[in-house]
């Protein structure tokens, strides 16, 4: 008697992501019963959710791991200490996999961009970016200098963005201010210059 059983996807979990283990009653043979493992497929749904689960691993590390503070300072990190890393998150969480990320489109093919995208730029090398136009603009106005210190927040923790999200960009207390308005058309220009090169540079 040989019977394969299908409909087992519905019991993934929802928005888990990466690769789940299910003892499942695959094939019955001969009174034998032989188990499978699941692999979900790594589909846009499930990447929000396998990306938050590698960020509550690394954010325990992220400031003393010497690996991610390389990433954080968009320096080059060699197979060898990818894999160290790898082997660290999947310790602590046996169903993650960083080499994973990068089976999700939305991440990218670079598994280091893909993870600074997690971890964030460094503060530091943030500020890099942004010293020249903060030396040359020495009489900002509080609220310009409140749009800019959340930008470079924003890219600190979610990692390089691109110049349209700069017009979504709502400081609290701002009312409906936009990007548009805080900046003259010269100062948006030279802002959105910065974050190009970061992306040229990093991204």
């Amino acid at each position: 008697l040989r019977l394969e059983l299908r409909g087992i996807k519905k019991h993934l979990p929802k928005g888990g992501g990466g690769v789940s283990v299910i003892p499942t009653l695959g094939i019955i043979e001969d009174g034998d019963i032989q188990t499978k493992a699941i692999v979900p497929d790594f589909v846009a749904e499930t990447y929000p959710a396998y990306r938050q689960r590698v960020h509550d691993v690394l954010k325990g590390i992220m400031d003393s791991d010497p690996v991610i503070v390389k990433i954080r300072n968009a320096e080059a990190i060699t197979d060898d200490e990818l894999n160290a890393l790898a082997k660290k998150v999947s310790t602590q969480d046996p169903t993650l996999s960083i080499h994973d990320l990068t089976k999700y489109k939305e991440a990218g093919e670079d598994i280091s961009k893909a993870l600074l995208g997690i971890v964030g730029l460094s503060e530091e090398k943030v500020s890099e970016y942004f010293s020249g136009f903060l030396q040359e603009h020495t009489a900002l106005l509080p609220n310009q200098m409140k749009f800019l210190d959340l930008v470079q927040q924003k890219i600190a923790t979610y990692g390089p963005i691109e110049a349209k999200e700069l017009f979504s960009i709502q400081p609290t207390g701002m009312g409906d201010t936009s990007f548009g308005e805080t900046f003259d058309p010269d100062d948006q220009k030279a802002i959105v210059s910065i974050i190009k090169i970061i992306n040229e540079e990093v991204a």
